[in-house]
């Protein structure tokens, strides 16, 4: 209220004091910056306001005249300026005014003289105090809240917790879909707990509280879960060629259980998308994979090439008989790193409260599905081509009791066959594969949704980065640590 009282020489003269100034409103701007003083008829001008406003201000101020330090004459009171004659003089500001009582000479724009009638001069309003703007950080909040939910509803996850990584810890949690998010990110940590042979949630880095909480949440719940294959992998089968271990099957079954889960990881001399593109093409699985009885059905919401709901029917024929018809209704949940460059797909059978899920189809049993896949980007053995590496942990639910010796010989049996259906397909985009090549590769130009250039620049990223978490080439027995699902 002082400072507005300076500033506002008409306060008092409105019977208004120093904490009743007329700019209570909190704007300290001058509403005048020079101010124009009676004179005397002998053209001397009256003192200004009192440059201290903590003296306040009396009626007497007004009646002040200057004195020279010679001139004795009393003081005089002479007419308003609207009736005196011949020009007055712009008084000094309160600053000059000041200097010009401690000897300075007061600036020279303070003493032009102005005109009889001519408007007042006005200098440039001072500066205010600078002032939180409180308005810009809420616009901020609200612009990155914005941008990591148009992320989150396109399934792009770690690109959305980049996002929110920017705002205070205090403001993430009013993010409006933390927890849709939160489950999103935990199946996301459960892909590189089982892929990468550890039982431990990837650690995160220092600083990154946007999310420490969400996946302190999760990290608790995935460690109660008992199915989880955290036991010892036991190796059925592996296979090799120049010296290198290009491809194997293990599996983790507990004495006497009914269902277990089976790793398999291969090595593929093809590039990450080529690689991917069979599987993610709904209409060509009967091109390539043996069991299906068709092409998978896709349903609930529109496509997206990130999140889609699948319902595959299989079977399995021995000695032209149909043994085993399954039918598996399940989500496909898909994550790009572009961090440390490689792909994640998470799949789970839907479950029986899931309004989207698909009635079996007669003569068909349904069967549970949970599989893990995580591609990694690397170069052929000789560092002059793009390939990729698979790392595939899927549950396997037999429903019978099968001992571990009998496993063995069961996963020897199929091993082969399943490594070479996975490298076969991933090379029909690619030139020299037969019959099939046309129609892949126009799928793979043709990339409709966007899916296999980003998967491109994965490729780019991940052949550059991931050797350094490996220890060398990303191969079948050389793999990076779970420190890549380190989040953003």
């Amino acid at each position: 209220a002082v400072g507005c009282a300076a500033w506002c020489p008409g306060a008092r003269q409105q019977g208004m004091g120093a904490e009743q100034s007329c700019c209570s409103g909190g704007d300290v701007r001058p509403q005048s910056s020079t101010l124009e003083l009676e004179t005397s008829q002998e053209g001397t001008p009256r003192e200004p306001l009192p440059s201290d406003p903590s003296k306040g201000f009396d009626r007497s101020d007004f009646d002040v005249v200057k004195r020279d330090a010679n001139d004795a004459t009393p003081p005089s009171t002479g007419p308003p300026p609207s009736q005196s004659s011949g020009a007055s003089r712009a008084v000094p500001d309160t600053v000059d005014n000041a200097k010009e009582k401690e000897g300075e000479k007061p600036s020279e724009a303070a003493l032009e003289p102005v005109q009889e009638g001519a408007p007042e001069q006005e200098r440039p309003p001072a500066e205010t105090p600078p002032q939180a703007d409180i308005g810009a950080g809420q616009d901020r909040s609200q612009e990155l809240f914005d941008r990591a939910q148009k992320l989150l509803d396109d399934y792009q996850v770690l690109e959305a917790v980049s996002a929110l990584k920017e705002l205070p810890t205090d403001k993430v949690q009013e993010f409006p879909d933390c927890e849709k998010l939160d489950d999103l990110l935990r199946l996301y940590s459960r892909v590189g707990k089982f892929c990468l042979k550890t039982s431990n949630t990837p650690k995160l880095k220092q600083g990154k509280s946007v999310v420490q909480r969400m996946v302190g949440r999760f990290s608790r719940r995935a460690s109660t879960i008992s199915e989880d294959p955290t036991g010892p992998w036991v190796r059925a089968y592996e296979s090799s060629s120049n010296g290198e271990v290009d491809a194997f099957l293990e599996f983790f079954w507990e004495g006497g259980a009914k269902s277990g889960w089976l790793k398999l990881v291969t090595y593929m001399e093809t590039p990450l998308a080529d690689a991917v593109l069979p599987a993610h093409e709904g209409d060509t699985w009967m091109d390539w994979n043996t069991l299906a009885v068709e092409n998978p059905t896709e349903f609930g919401k529109p496509r997206h090439p990130l999140k889609m709901k699948r319902q595959l029917k299989t079977k399995v024929t021995v000695m032209w008989k149909d043994w085993f018809k399954n039918e598996s209704s399940f989500l496909i949940s898909r994550y790009k790193n572009e961090e440390y460059g490689f792909f994640v797909e998470h799949i789970k059978s839907l479950g029986d409260d899931d309004p989207d899920l698909q009635p079996v189809p007669k003569g068909f049993t349904r069967m549970e599905t949970a599989a893990y896949n995580l591609w990694l980007p690397t170069t052929t053995k000789d560092g002059k081509g793009d390939a990729c590496v698979l790392v595939q942990v899927s549950k396997l639910d037999i429903g019978v009791s099968v001992p571990a010796f009998l496993l063995k010989q069961i996963g020897k049996a199929i091993a082969p066959g399943i490594i070479k259906s996975f490298r076969d397909s991933a090379k029909f985009s690619l030139p020299g594969s037969g019959t099939q090549y046309a129609k892949f590769r126009q799928k793979r130009e043709a990339d409709k949704e966007g899916l296999y250039s980003s998967l491109d620049r994965v490729q780019a990223v991940g052949k550059s980065k991931l050797p350094g978490k490996a220890g060398g080439r990303v191969c079948a027995e050389r793999l990076p640590d779970s420190s890549i699902f380190e989040l953003p």
